[in-house]
């Protein structure tokens, strides 16, 4: 009988935790449909993304414009600023395992992971972030893989199913939120182009007015 309470506790600060988590969820999902610039939508899931999971960094690697590789663009957490750009390529290391299976991967220690493929390149980066345990979930839209979002730890410290279900929702509103500030701002671009065509256009000097003609009677 005197496990009861202890039992109970566990269970209530276990419901109290996922609504929380649930909560947070909502919150970044409500955020990301407002935000209408591609670069705050990065940082804005990267940010939500670390709370999320409570790790100690996230970022996020965007599909290079007619390329079939990725680029970090954006992060959350302590990281060298030469981490910006690494780029990720089908098949090598934890983004390219989820670049060519659309599907969530993790190693739980990144240098000795076998379960990956390694480079001298991404081992090089990743590891000398101190990186240990990597989660690389996928950002798609109808099969197309637009980025990988990515959690890590500098511990040893799996995230668990439970986790991983939360920011695979995080980044399929983030997928969304990554296309509508795209479309905005090529919408905001074609409507400058015709402002500055009609502009181009515009006469620069009022017409003159005909002078009228005095008469003598």
């Amino acid at each position: 009988m005197s496990q009861l309470p202890s039992d109970a506790d566990a269970v209530l600060a276990q419901h109290a935790r996922r609504e929380a988590e649930l909560e947070e969820l909502l919150a970044a999902a409500q955020d990301l449909t407002r935000i209408r610039d591609v670069e705050h939508a990065l940082r804005t899931v990267t940010d939500r993304t670390k709370r999320l999971l409570d790790c100690d960094v996230a970022y996020l690697s965007a599909r290079v414009d007619g390329e079939e590789h990725f680029a970090v663009r954006a992060w959350s957490g302590q990281l060298s600023p030469g981490f910006l750009g690494t780029q990720v390529s089908v098949g090598s290391g934890v983004g390219g395992a989820v670049a060519a299976t659309h599907q969530a991967v993790q190693v739980e220690d990144y240098t000795s992971a076998t379960e990956i493929a390694h480079n001298d390149y991404l081992d090089t980066h990743v590891g000398g972030q101190g990186i240990r345990t990597l989660l690389g979930v996928p950002l798609e839209i109808d099969g197309r893989l637009l980025g990988i979002l990515f959690a890590g730890r500098r511990a040893k410290q799996r995230f668990d199913d439970r986790e991983i279900t939360l920011v695979s929702s995080l980044a399929a509103h983030a997928a969304v939120a990554l296309v509508n500030a795209q479309l905005f701002e090529m919408q905001e671009q074609t409507m400058r182009g015709w402002s500055s065509r009609l502009a181009a256009f515009a006469p620069t000097t009022q017409p003159s007015r005909p002078r009228s003609r005095c008469t003598n009677s």
